[in-house]
């Protein structure tokens, strides 16, 4: 029991020591498929265990997430798919950490703050692991493709997060000068207010008209009291002095209106438009070009021909015009591609399309002796012995060379097809290989190469050997053999002619 208390104490003491957030250039530490790396991982997570504060966490976990792919770049090549899905797991897990907490951070200004690390690393990460795809066995390519995709994610929701908080902090700051407008507004009609006197009238209190009592003697007809004043309506009825309110005048157009205007409000755009998308697919190129209405960092991923999601930075930088160059596609293929665009405040926008690559066409050939870098007249013995090599080449409208494609040959004593394909011992030239073995022996053949509607031709020279070895070693013949004059050994005359 003492000795896992000492154990517990010590997992937390290094809980505690391990740093915040990893450098940018975080190395790889312990690797994946090590027996330490369960007791690395295992200290970590103590550590996010009993790191409390939302941020602290988030900027942790961030951290970690860079080592687990630094991890993932040292291992790519050892061909380990295991080592590469375990760290994978990890580095999904740590940036999903880091995400989450990101949300619970209260201070506005710490939390963008936070976002923008997040969403400025899950960038870097993306052309890390974009690299690490092609190094990796096939079976971990996949895990690299959900951890781009995860990354990517991570990426938006920073941004989406950054967005939200900058649309708070303007709407905030608009609701402020909205107010501060209305309150000078009051200010100015409590000025005009206060400007305008009351009229003040003084008005003496009616007498009462006396009624002469009426005689026993006088007629019937009495004569009726008059009747009292009645004081204005807008006076008011009392024993001291009676105040008269102003009267409301209507609206004319000598009246000064202090109705409060409307006040002009500004609004910061909070979306970016990506739009002039213009690609020129060659065979095995594109050139992409799009704008921006602000200035964005701008990438692509591209997918097709063997690519998933391949990430590809504009070229520009931060501007409003971007263009991507990219090469090595497969010809007459269909890709898809997603532009992502970025600007200073948070704010981003996606779109997405498709393009083709051109069709390879046959456009140009070429033929040459073999080891020969010109159409030059080449020399032969003739009558079998000594075979005419040729090498030809089928460009297409790029100038590259075509595999595959069909090439005759036509000579005076052979017609046969062959298809160009790389060269089995250098693997640096794509042609189609011909030997010609003529049985002539003294006569300029015309040899010609087509391929579709192409053509072009040769030009062989067969020499007469034996005539020439006759000038010089006089010979004579005894049935089938041939013998030397000087000396009387027998010579082969095939062999013979073939010196």
């Amino acid at each position: 029991m003492k000795k896992l208390t000492t154990l517990s104490v010590l997992l937390i003491s290094l809980a505690f020591v391990v740093p915040v957030q990893a450098s940018a250039a975080t190395s790889a530490g312990v690797k994946p498929g090590s027996f330490f790396y369960f007791f690395d991982t295992t200290f970590e997570n103590v550590s996010l265990f009993f790191t409390f504060d939302s941020e602290n966490k988030a900027k942790k976990a961030l951290g970690y997430a860079d080592e687990r792919l630094a991890e993932i770049e040292a291992i790519a090549e050892e061909k380990n798919p295991n080592a590469v899905k375990t760290a994978i797991a990890n580095y999904e897990s740590n940036m999903a950490l880091a995400t989450e907490k990101s949300k619970d951070v209260k201070d506005k200004r710490q939390a963008e703050s936070l976002l923008t690390i997040i969403a400025d690393n899950t960038s870097k990460h993306q052309e890390v692991l974009t690299n690490v795809l092609g190094k990796v066995p096939e079976e971990a390519k996949e895990a690299i493709t959900q951890a781009i995709e995860a990354s990517r994610k991570g990426q938006e929701e920073a941004i989406r997060q950054i967005a939200e908080l900058k649309g708070e902090v303007e709407q905030l700051k608009q609701e402020v000068a909205d107010l501060k407008t209305k309150d000078e507004e009051k200010g100015k009609i409590i000025e005009e207010l206060s400007k305008q006197k009351p009229e003040t009238t003084s008005k003496p209190n009616p007498v009462p008209t006396s009624i002469k009592p009426t005689s026993p003697k006088t007629s019937d007809t009495t004569l009726a009291p008059k009747p009292a004043t009645i004081p204005p309506p807008n006076q008011i009825k009392t024993n001291e002095t009676q105040v008269t309110q102003p009267p409301v005048q209507p609206p004319s157009n000598n009246t000064t209106n202090t109705t409060p205007a409307p006040t002009a409000q500004t609004q910061t755009s909070t979306t970016i438009e990506i739009s002039s998308v213009n690609i020129t697919p060659t065979i095995t190129s594109a050139k992409i070009e799009w704008q921006t209405d602000k200035p964005t960092e701008s990438k692509i991923f591209l997918s097709g021909g063997g690519l998933s999601s391949k990430l590809y930075n504009s070229e520009s930088g931060l501007s409003t015009r971007h263009s991507v160059s990219i090469e090595s596609l497969k010809g007459d293929t269909a890709y898809s591609y997603e532009i992502e665009a970025v600007g200073n405040v948070g704010i981003y926008a996606k779109k997405s399309g498709s393009f083709s690559t051109a069709l390879p066409v046959a456009s140009k050939i070429f033929a040459r002796p073999r080891y020969s870098s010109s159409n030059t007249l080449l020399e032969v013995a003739g009558a079998n012995c000594e075979p005419a090599d040729y090498w030809v080449s089928i460009y297409d409208q790029d100038g590259k060379e075509m595999d595959g494609v069909d090439v005759t040959i036509s000579a005076p004593f052979m017609t046969v097809t062959e298809k160009t394909r790389q060269e089995d011992y250098t693997r640096a030239k794509i042609h189609a290989f011909f030997r010609y073995n003529t049985p002539a022996t003294s006569t300029t053949e015309t040899i010609t190469f087509t391929s579709g509607n192409l053509s072009t031709s040769a030009t062989l020279h067969v020499g007469n050997r034996l005539a020439e070895y006759v000038a010089g070693h006089p010979l004579t013949q005894s049935g089938s053999y041939w013998y030397e004059s000087s000396g009387g050994s027998r010579v082969d005359p095939v062999k013979m002619m073939c010196l």
